[in-house]
């Protein structure tokens, strides 16, 4: 029986964040920091296999699992892929606005509707724009490709 106040359920750790793997069942939880997403039943997370400039982005620390989680550590290529897939769809969605627009992939700022492109970011073009222009003057400016077609 538990003391009171003594924590029933403790942090389930995982493998260290840099090995990867693919969730069977369950959820795995990339820490990062206090925060951090989750992987259900199917994702692969690509451990040292991210790219650096995400690794940099997202500054994952750790994992964690939900009770009754199970993980297979054979990845394959095509598994990795997704994975590294869902890992810049997380980076595109987290952390500063030019860090997030660096985590689209490369020549998206040439050749895409800015509207398409704040929508990838979860975002209105205005808001973007907004962003933008506060940002022009600044070390944190968005890329010169990023201005075409405003």
């Amino acid at each position: 029986m538990p003391k009171p106040h003594e924590h029933k359920n403790r942090i389930i750790h995982g493998p260290d964040v840099s090995i990867p793997f693919t969730v069977n069942q369950g959820v795995a939880v990339i820490m990062i920091g206090r925060s951090g997403f989750p992987l259900a039943t199917g994702c692969t997370w690509p451990g040292h296999h991210l790219p650096p400039e995400l690794w940099a982005h997202l500054h994952p620390d750790s994992v964690q699992l939900l009770t009754e989680t199970e993980l297979e550590f054979s990845v394959n290529e095509a598994d990795l892929r997704a994975g590294i897939a869902t890992v810049r769809v997380v980076a595109m969605l987290s952390g500063p606005l030019t860090q997030r627009i660096k985590a689209l992939p490369e020549g998206s700022l040439d050749r895409t509707n800015k509207s398409t492109i704040a929508a990838a970011l979860n975002m209105t073009r205005e808001a973007l724009i907004t962003a933008n222009n506060r940002r022009k003057n600044s070390e944190d400016a968005l890329p010169d490709a990023f201005e075409d077609n405003l």
